[in-house]
């Protein structure tokens, strides 16, 4: 027996030096800690610091850790109803629904009455002034998942979150008082039956299904003719494929994201098969900003290609390029565009919001619009002189020749647009990155709590105190200029 034990406990350490089984790696935005190895000597000995070291190493790099933490995750979830996804719990069912759903559906995140009135006085002056230059605006608001799945929820959430108006109700009904058009998924898909076919959303997906998707696009597309104006190619859709395996895209990402030991799904899913027709037709340049639901307009099928011109652009969350694709690998930021430019020659400007991200109010889009027709921008004789400066930056010519031709602008348009940019960040253009990590690292110094954590952390990775404290000040000063 003892032998037994002691080969049981050697099997990691061979697996560790040997690696001769193919382990899957974690799923998810887990990132694995960097340890170095302990330095071993008598004076870590002594303190205990080589002991700690050698812990905190091995439980981070030992053999089998992927299938440990996926068996902890597993039993977790199978015996007492635990997701170790963050923020998810297991509801009624086994339906994972996150915890900002249910507080965005029960009103606990509510942004104000102030606050949604002055996005929306603010999306009015906008709608009207791109009606004068012959574009459209309209929102999309998709359903969060509590909502459709409301009577999974635990009935203790009803009584922890329960406050009131939510940011949902508030919007849509200061929206039709103001004539603002709305796409509204939510009101569509719970007054449809047939969307209840097959799930709405998956029970392990935090987004709508595929089959929800092919829906709500052929609903759109109609929308977008009859009720925007535009002309737009049409969808069919047909049977397709049932499969309880052959999930696609997000539909199994709350499960991926557990990383356990099974697929714990049973959902029957659907896949409709989609024609576009008219698919040669002129389609209208859009310009969309949303989060993650609309990615599924590309991600589960070619939507946003099929029915919409290759001009066309969806900035993720406002901060980046997100579509058409071929141009995500850039990383082009938003802030780099010229407001005028992106919004001249569209047909239509679209404003995505799940009910969750209500509270958010769009992204900063909208301020960026309203300041940009408010003309905020425009480059004053005040800053002329700051604009002649940086037009000499040999850094910005090199970036605009390299920009130009992807975003399709001229250099000169995008030199002009980059300079631009830099203006709105103002503070940023002399900025002296090395005397603002200094100014951190005697922040850290001097507050007693936050120089013990460091401590700890320069412990853990085994790196000294000086080079800690470096770090964290460099990681303070990189999130302050957005990097």
């Amino acid at each position: 027996m003892y032998i037994a034990i002691v080969l049981a406990l050697l099997i990691p350490v061979a697996q560790y030096n040997f690696n001769f089984v193919e382990l899957e790696d974690l799923s998810g935005s887990y990132k694995k800690e960097k340890i170095k190895i302990p330095v071993l000597s008598l004076n870590n000995l002594k303190s205990g610091d080589y002991q700690k070291l050698s812990s905190k190493y091995w439980k981070n790099e030992h053999g089998f850790r992927n299938f440990f933490i996926r068996l902890n995750n597993q039993v977790n979830f199978s015996l007492f109803d635990k997701a170790n996804a963050n923020g998810t719990i297991v509801c009624k069912d086994n339906v994972l629904i996150t915890e900002g759903d249910i507080k965005s559906y029960l009103g606990k995140d509510f942004a104000g009455k102030a606050r949604i009135d002055e996005m929306l006085d603010k999306v009015k002056f906008i709608d009207d002034t791109l009606k004068k230059r012959g574009i459209s605006f309209f929102f999309i608001i998709a359903p969060s998942k509590a909502s459709v799945y409301k009577d999974k929820i635990p009935s203790k959430y009803f009584e922890i979150y329960k406050s009131g108006t939510t940011n949902y109700d508030y919007f849509i009904a200061g929206a039709k008082q103001r004539n603002l058009k709305v796409f509204d998924t939510k009101k569509i898909i719970l007054e449809d039956k047939s969307f209840f076919d097959y799930p709405v959303f998956p029970k392990n997906g935090i987004h709508w299904s595929g089959n929800t998707v092919a829906k709500i696009s052929d609903t759109l597309v109609d929308f977008l003719a009859h009720e925007i104006g535009l002309e737009v190619p049409s969808i069919e859709l047909t049977k397709g494929e049932e499969t309880i395996l052959n999930y696609r895209f997000t539909d199994y990402d709350i499960g991926e994201a557990m990383n356990l030991l099974w697929n714990i799904s049973d959902d029957v899913l659907h896949y409709p098969t989609l024609r576009f027709s008219d698919s040669k037709q002129n389609k209208p340049n859009v310009l969309g900003v949303g989060d993650s639901f609309i990615q599924s307009f590309y991600g589960f099928y070619p939507i946003l290609d099929s029915v919409f011109s290759k001009k066309s652009n969806l900035w993720y969350y406002n901060k980046t390029l997100g579509w058409p694709q071929e141009i995500v690998r850039y990383g082009i930021k938003t802030f780099q565009l010229d407001l005028e430019l992106e919004l001249e020659n569209r047909d239509c400007v679209i404003l995505e919001m799940t009910e969750e991200n209500l509270k958010m109010t769009g992204y900063g889009f909208i301020e960026d619009v309203f300041d940009h027709f408010k003309g905020k921008h425009i480059i004053t004789a005040g800053k002329q002189s700051l604009y002649n400066k940086l037009a000499l930056d040999l850094e910005i010519d090199k970036q605009a020749k390299k920009m130009a031709s992807i975003v399709g602008y001229s250099i000169p348009q995008m030199k002009k647009s980059l300079i631009k940019g830099k203006i709105k960040n103002e503070w940023l253009v002399d900025f002296d990155y090395e005397a603002e990590v200094q100014k951190v690292i005697v922040a850290i110094k001097s507050t007693p709590t936050w120089l013990a954590g460091v401590k700890e952390k320069a412990i853990r990775r085994n790196e000294s105190l000086d080079k800690a404290i470096r770090g964290d000040a460099m990681w303070v000063v990189n999130k302050k200029i957005g990097e």
